[in-house]
């Protein structure tokens, strides 16, 4: 058993002449690569997005065919189950999809599966049996008629049976030897189907239609009938009629009441589908005869595919979007698929016991002889020719007796008399022992006639039964051979298209995988760059409160520095003056303030100015800051040179002294 998901897949029509003409816009865009379609609202230009197993448009019937139906008609050859079924608005191309038109291009999924059943019934083993057979019916207004009947109109009763599941009761079923039988049995189903025109669509379909084939095959294990193994594979293929909105369709009367068990019947299957997304405990299959038909299809032993119909035009966005959601939901249900193994309902074993019993009859009929030709032995042959001859021979001798003689000749003539009635009466005798050998071998030919007739009704049912069975390797084909080949050419184009695909779905994998690693990157960085942001606004943060916290103390610094106690502010004043030349007031002695000193302390400072000191020698001499400049003499002791002062040369000090004597006014 095998567990997989319902399949669904999208196919969106071109816009058709009426909606051109009306001038409407196509609201779908399709991305086959990307398995989604991109749905614009022509209202506020919002697009919604939905991802299907497979989406379709502007693509050919074949292509179609190929990609959707070919893997399950191939499932059924080996003994599953499979549905297919075509869902959406009406007018959206529902019935095209499923039957298509005559032309061998233009057939639907439908005809195109009979080529592909009887070509691979052709290419299997001579030991290997089938059993192909149809069934064609429409549930209309909630009835389930049989297309196939004389009687289409008929009503006929659901049943369920352990053994068999839900069927329909009294439905026929027509045994088909080709193609061309199955394509005869479709038409003639079509034909009875109920259709009418609406606004919509000229030609819409009224019912909902299931066209069934059963194939049964057989396989040798032993060397008897029972050690045969049969399989039974049953394929489903179902036209939904379409949804309708009745303020577009202008339904009223008979079409209004088949528009609402329609729009009934596909609501209750919304609700089943929605049943089995949500894991209900209660499914109601049971509220639509769709629905019970339908359910080994839907969460059951079949493997199932839906193809959801949609139109483009904009004026048919709600109706597009609902067929989304609605076929959105079914890629949730999962289905249980097996093999169905030795059913008690097969016909085909049936079919191979009862041959096995005719051929042993024939065989016991042919041990006892058959009789000689019947043409030699019928009555009114052979000898009942002498028996004439003998009547002539006797009338005709009467009648020469009847004729006068002369009286001479009585004599003799009463002689001849007496011994032509001894070899009447010995006559008489032959001919009543021949009558009674006659009338026994009338009764012999009449026993053989009805042995022959049985043998011959024997016969046909036996070559009619083996005229049902198909035996593998025979060429089944006929005209479908064209359509097979026309599908086998569309397959290597799709194989072709689908290596393209792959190698375009490759490339866009690596550089998918090389954006990601970009953006994972860019994600890193970004993080990254967010962190360290973090953490800048956190230091600037710091930052603003230390350089507050700074400048309060350089102003509480400065506001320490610029003040002055009293003795030293009177000491300052009086010893300060103004200077006209310069325009400032002068501090006598401010170059030997500590702090004009200090400013001096680098070395570089120190180097250029024992450059500039190298030619001045001031040591012995000491100059009085009042004094003017001009006016300066050298105060030499008694000796004849200035008192030596204490050397500081080698701490450093000299230069800022010196550079102090300098800045000093004289």
């Amino acid at each position: 058993m095998t567990e997989e998901n319902v399949r669904v897949v999208v196919r969106v029509r071109p816009l058709s002449t009426k909606e051109v003409e009306k001038g409407c816009k196509s609201i779908a865009k399709v991305d086959p690569t990307g398995r989604r379609i991109d749905v614009v609202n022509p209202v506020d230009s919002k697009k919604l997005t939905f991802c299907f197993d497979a989406l379709f448009q502007d693509a050919e019937q074949a292509e179609i065919y190929n990609q959707i139906a070919r893997p399950l008609v191939q499932n059924v050859l080996e003994g599953y189950n499979a549905t297919i079924f075509a869902y959406g608005q009406t007018g959206t191309g529902k019935t095209y999809t499923m039957e298509g038109e005559p032309t061998p291009e233009k057939k639907g999924i439908i005809p195109n599966s009979f080529a592909q059943i009887f070509t691979s019934i052709s290419k299997a083993p001579p030991e290997t049996r089938f059993l192909v057979r149809v069934s064609h019916l429409e549930i209309y207004n909630e009835e389930v008629r049989d297309l196939l009947s004389k009687d289409h109109e008929k009503k006929l009763d659901l049943k369920e049976a352990s053994d068999r599941g839900v069927y329909v009761k009294d439905l026929s079923s027509f045994v088909v030897r080709n193609a061309a039988d199955m394509d005869r049995i479709m038409e003639l189903g079509n034909r009875n189907r109920s259709v009418a025109s609406t606004n919509m669509n000229a030609t819409s379909s009224r019912s909902h239609a299931i066209f069934t084939i059963t194939v049964e095959c057989s396989t040798e294990v032993g060397n008897s009938v029972k050690g045969r193994s049969i399989r039974m594979g049953k394929l489903n293929l179902v036209d939904l009629a379409g949804s309708e909105r009745l303020s577009k369709t202008g339904a009223t009367g008979k079409r209004l009441k088949e528009a609402t068990k329609i729009n009934w019947s596909l609501s209750n299957l919304g609700n089943v589908i929605s049943a089995l997304v949500e894991g209900s405990s209660h499914v109601p299959y049971r509220n639509s005869k769709l629905t019970r038909l339908l359910q080994d299809s839907l969460g059951g032993n079949a493997k199932t595919v839906m193809c959801a119909n949609v139109g483009p035009a904009d004026y048919n966005y709600e109706e597009t979007i609902n067929t989304l959601r609605y076929a959105h939901r079914a890629k949730s249900i999962k289905n249980h698929a097996s093999i169905n193994e030795d059913p008690k309902d097969a016909l085909l074993r049936q079919f191979e016991t009862e041959i096995e019993k005719l051929r042993r009859q024939l065989e016991e009929q042919g041990t006892d002889g058959d009789p000689a030709d019947p043409d030699s032995l019928t009555p009114g042959s052979g000898d009942d020719d002498e028996d004439d001859e003998e009547t002539e021979f006797l009338s005709g001798n009467v009648t020469e007796f009847l004729n006068p003689v002369p009286p001479e000749a009585l004599t003799g003539i009463k002689g001849e008399l007496e011994t032509q009635e001894k070899i009447s009466s010995s006559i008489g005798e032959v001919a009543k022992h021949r009558r009674q050998a006659l009338n026994a071998l009338k009764d012999q030919v009449q026993t053989w006639k009805q042995q022959e007739q049985q043998k011959a009704s024997l016969q046909d049912r036996y070559k009619s039964i083996r005229k049902k069975i198909l035996v593998g390797g025979e060429n089944l084909l006929d005209k479908s051979q064209q359509q097979e080949q026309l599908l086998q050419h569309s397959m290597q184009e799709l194989e072709q298209k689908k290596e393209e695909e792959k190698q375009l779905t490759s490339k866009l994998e690596t550089q998918q995988a090389e954006t990601a690693e970009a953006e994972e990157k860019i994600m890193g960085l970004q993080e990254q760059t967010n962190s360290l942001n973090k953490k800048l606004k956190k230091v600037w943060n710091q930052y603003h409160v230390v350089k507050t916290e700074l400048e309060q103390v350089r102003q509480e610094y400065q506001t320490e520095n610029a003040y002055i106690p009293g003795p030293y502010q009177t000491l300052i004043e009086d010893n300060c003056s103004w200077s006209e030349d310069v325009g400032d007031w002068s501090l006598n002695c401010i170059a030997y303030a500590g702090n004009n000193i200090q400013r001096f302390n680098a070395e570089d400072d120190e180097t250029e100015l024992k450059k500039q000191l190298q030619s001045v020698d001031l040591s012995n001499v000491y100059i009085k800051p009042e004094i003017d400049e001009q006016q300066a003499e050298p105060i030499l002791p008694a000796t004849g040179r200035a008192d030596e002062r204490p050397s500081t040369r080698g701490s450093g000090k000299i230069p800022r002294r010196q550079q102090a004597v300098q800045n000093c006014r004289w």
